[in-house]
């Protein structure tokens, strides 16, 4: 496990989509999976909870259609 700092971190909470900036995580060697602290997810369920959200971004959402 490698120490990292994600530039845009997706986190869902009760079937929301939230982008985290710069958020501190471990990032597995082997895999590439990043993960977060328990700490790290307290924390952002706190700030989400508080509502105060630095801005908005619009996120476009495709469904993956295979052409035949």
């Amino acid at each position: 496990m490698k120490a990292i700092t994600i530039g845009n971190f997706d986190y869902r909470l009760e079937g929301r989509l939230y982008v985290i900036k710069d958020t501190p995580a471990g990032l597995c060697l082997q895999c590439g999976e990043k993960y977060v602290t328990a700490e790290t997810a307290r924390t952002i369920n706190r700030l989400i909870a508080t509502g105060r959200f630095t801005h908005t971004e619009e996120v476009h959402v495709l469904a993956f259609t295979p052409t035949p």
